[in-house]
């Protein structure tokens, strides 16, 4: 759904697969990248630091965070 510029349904599958299994780092970052895509960079900074908490070697979160940070100034 994010691939096809659907970020309202992809937003709500990840937090969907997040309640499911709240360990899902993938989950977080991907919804961080939709987040990021609306916008809303506090909350995309939120989940992809949530990512990096789960998996603290996970570089698709750094890259996601500094992109965001980035945009923030």
């Amino acid at each position: 759904l994010w691939d096809q510029e659907k970020l309202e349904e992809a937003i709500e599958k990840y937090q969907k697969a997040l309640q499911l299994n709240p360990e899902f780092f993938y989950a977080y970052n991907n919804l961080g990248n939709a987040l990021s895509d609306q916008g809303k960079l506090e909350e995309a900074i939120e989940n992809y630091r949530q990512a990096l908490q789960i998996n603290p070697d996970y570089a698709y979160a750094y890259n996601g965070l500094g992109n965001a940070l980035r945009q923030q100034g």
